[in-house]
Formats: structure tokens, sequence, C-alpha cells
């Protein structure tokens, strides 16, 4: 009578997940966002859409969202209370360690691995800081992490100024000036979410301390991962280089979906 029982359960709760999913609203201003984001409450991550169809979390706008980040647009704000950095701490996403925080008005030397001068000479020119010593960074020498939030707050900074992001602060870095980039995650078992023929990646929220994960096709199979989204399908034969490294043919791709922004929200430069 077990396996009846068990089946029975796997169904239900199957039935459940896609019933959930087709309550999600993913479109914003005629765009659409991958699963398992959307812009109502039957989504597994909310996020906001304005009266301007400008894609929004945690108050910022998007730029770009892929398989295992968001990056949001911040602009330089003159003494924006340092408490506005926790709104990037959400139940399901939080700015990674490839991310130099722009503090300003620091009682604590904050560790930064971008240097001052390179700091200083893109945000020099706020009527707010007259002079460098203003600006503070903090960044985390953890290439697979998250920011702590609470050291952070250690350095008794007053205001969070922006950001920087990059895949590494090394020499020949591309730094994208103004920008955060978040990692995200959902709660719950691997089991109720993966779809068959994918791999579940854990992660551990790094504010609540409580796990999650993401969901990514093995190699060969192509789609998201998720039952409730694309789930996981053989790839082509005939599938070249190309297409594995743009995510078609299966496994994580590092291509982002745009799903809005603006070429003055940011700006790449090399260091």
């Amino acid at each position: 009578m077990k396996e009846p029982v068990v089946l029975f359960l796997a169904i239900f709760l199957l039935s459940l997940i896609t019933a959930q999913a087709s309550k999600c609203n993913r479109s914003c201003g005629g765009q659409t966002v991958p699963y398992p984001f959307g812009f109502s409450a039957g989504c597994q991550i909310p996020l906001n859409c304005s009266s301007s169809s400008q894609k929004l979390v945690a108050g910022f706008p998007i730029l770009t969202i892929n398989a295992d980040r968001i990056k949001i647009s911040i602009e330089a704000t003159c003494n924006r209370p340092l408490r506005a950095l926790h709104r990037l701490y959400g139940p399901n996403y939080a700015p990674t360690s490839r991310n130099a925080i722009l503090l300003q008005n620091c009682s604590s030397p904050a560790p930064c691995m971008i240097p001052s001068t390179m700091v200083y000479t893109h945000f020099e020119a706020l009527a707010c800081s007259p002079n460098s010593s203003n600006i503070s960074c903090y960044s985390e020498n953890n290439a697979n992490g998250f920011a702590d939030y609470n050291k952070v707050t250690r350095t008794n900074c007053k205001s969070f100024l922006s950001s920087i992001s990059a895949e590494s602060f090394n020499e020949s870095a591309v730094l994208e000036v103004r920008v955060v980039e978040l990692g995200w995650w959902l709660q719950g078992r691997c089991s109720d979410f993966c779809s068959e023929n994918a791999i579940c990646d854990e992660i551990v929220s790094p504010f609540s301390g409580k796990p999650g994960f993401r969901c990514k096709c093995k190699h060969g199979f192509t789609g998201d991962g998720y039952r409730a989204g694309d789930g996981c399908r053989k790839a082509p034969s005939d599938c070249n280089l190309a297409g594995y490294i743009s995510g078609k043919c299966g496994g994580t791709t590092r291509v982002a979906v745009l799903v809005g922004g603006n070429d003055q929200l940011t700006s790449n430069i090399l260091l």
C-alpha cells in the first residue's frame, strides 16, 4: 500500500507546484522574465513592475537576470542611509562577494580590493564628496560567497553611496560601475522543484542561515532545470560548442537575459 500512497503524494505535489506557477504573472511591459521570477504574489521570487513598465527588485531597476544572479542599477546617491543596504538582503537574494560596496562617512577602515584612485575617479564629482576621503569601499575576497551584511555595518559608515561589480578584482578585471550583483536561490527541497536530469546546487542564505538551492540541467540537456519552468530535455545531437557556451544545449548559461535597463545606467570600464 505504501507505493500507491507515495505515488499519489508525488503527483499531488507536482500538480500543486504547477498550479502555483500558473498563477504567476511573468510579464511586465510586454517583456517576460524566466521562472522562478514574476510580478505577482504567486511567483516564487516576486519582483515589481512600475507604472512605466520598469522592472524592480528591492526598489532598484533590474538590468539583467540569468541562471544564478540578478544585476541591478544603483545610482550614486549622497547621504542614502546605510540601512538601505538591508533592502538588498531578501529571502531569496543577497549581494555577492563580487561587489565593492561604496560607503560614506566611515569611522572604521573598510577592506577594499579596488584601488582607491579608481573609486575616486568615478565618484569625486559628486556634490556631497568635496574630498576623496569621504568615500570608502567594502569588498570581500570570497569568489563564490556573499557580502556579509554584519561586517559592512561594523565599518560604522553612515551612508550607502553605490557599488562597483566585477567577476574579479584583479588588474585585468572589467568593472561595472553603479551596479550591484545579487545571487539568488529558492527555498525548499531540491526534489520538490528540480526537474529530472537536473543538478541541485545547495546554498545557505547569508542573512537568515536557512538552506536554499538552484537547479540546473545536466550536461547534454537543455532547459532551466525546474519542474515548473522549462525542465530538462535532451539536447539535439548536432549541438555545437557555441550552443553549449550560450546555454542552449544544457548546463548553466553565462549569457544574461536582458530584462530592462538603460545604457546610461551602467558603464563598463577596464581596470
